[in-house]
């Protein structure tokens, strides 16, 4: 039976006996229609797999989606390459205000994640990482792919703790603005790769203009 959703916002929130979903079977419920998935499996510590990419959801706000979902391992496994792999959507490049704080935290059984733009040919412009991959311990390896991190103001403590992550895989990471009027005033990356004791190669991404960093204590620290 498929299910079209127009807002997942809290939906599985708390339900720490899940141990299991597959959600092939949830649709936007129409085209181009923008859905806030934001605390979807927060606090599903028990939580192990989720059948399923979300490519049938156009996603904007994920923040704390999977909050504390520390027993959740992969949703992909293509020849015993088990990895996490979630598409959000951004339509013809436009500014949207698209969240991602505390989107991982704590997922401490997770190894790899691989986050993809629903459409390669728009970048995702995402304003706030702040905390997304926070103590997840095992996690070793991250791809970004088409996003652009020009508008991007908070990254504080957005990989703390991830203390095998060897690199960050920026992917297509987009080199230019789309617009100058956008901005931020000031840049936070206190924290960012904190206790990141096995990281050893990290590309900065083109899109982010040092000058307006305000905030760079305990950085790799």
């Amino acid at each position: 039976k498929s299910f079209y959703v127009k807002d997942m916002n809290n939906m599985f929130y708390n339900c720490i006996s899940l141990a299991s979903i597959n959600i092939d079977n949830f649709y936007s419920q129409q085209y181009n229609y923008y859905i806030n998935v934001s605390r979807l499996f927060y606090n599903c510590y028990n939580l192990i797999n989720i059948n399923g990419d979300f490519s049938n959801l156009y996603m904007i706000d994920t923040r704390e989606m999977f909050y504390n979902c520390s027993s959740l391992e992969y949703n992909k496994n293509d020849n015993n390459n088990k990895y996490f792999w979630i598409k959000i959507y951004n339509q013809n490049n436009n500014y949207m205000n698209i969240i991602m704080s505390c989107m991982f935290y704590n997922c401490k059984q997770l190894q790899k994640i691989q986050i993809d733009s629903y459409n390669n040919y728009y970048y995702l412009l995402p304003t706030d990482f702040h905390f997304m991959f926070y103590n997840c311990v095992r996690l070793k390896s991250i791809s970004f792919h088409y996003y652009n991190a020009h508008y991007a103001q908070n990254m504080s403590y957005m990989f703390y703790n991830c203390e095998q992550l060897q690199n960050f895989d920026n992917g297509n990471c987009q080199d230019k603005s789309n617009s100058n009027s956008l901005i931020p005033e000031k840049r936070t990356m206190k924290g960012m790769f904190q206790n990141c004791k096995a990281l050893t190669s990290f590309i900065w991404p083109y899109s982010i203009n040092t000058t307006n960093v305000d905030i760079m204590w305990d950085m790799f620290k």
